[in-house]
């Protein structure tokens, strides 16, 4: 299954079903990191990994999350974090 058929369902389930998000998020990231975890030990047995490039993404993503998690709590802070969500969602 692709992961964007996983998305479109999880979405749909959230909105007319009674998934809660929080539920779904953490379904599609366990989904995720397994997909991924995969491509990676494939790439690896077959030595084809540029580990600076790697390196470098994880120190975005490491930035991105935190950025991320400061934005949220702050948003929260100021009671604005419904309107966000509803908004992105």
């Amino acid at each position: 299954m692709k992961l964007e058929s996983v998305r479109c369902s999880l979405s749909f389930v959230i909105r007319f079903g009674s998934l809660p998000p929080a539920v779904a998020v953490g379904s599609t990231t366990v989904q995720v990191f397994a997909s991924t975890s995969t491509g990676v030990i494939n790439h690896y047995q077959k030595k084809n990994i540029d580990y600076q490039m790697g390196i470098t993404m994880i120190i975005g993503g490491i930035f991105g999350t935190l950025t991320g998690v400061l934005l949220l709590n702050n948003l929260q802070n100021i009671g604005a974090i419904d309107n966000y969500l509803s908004l992105i969602y």
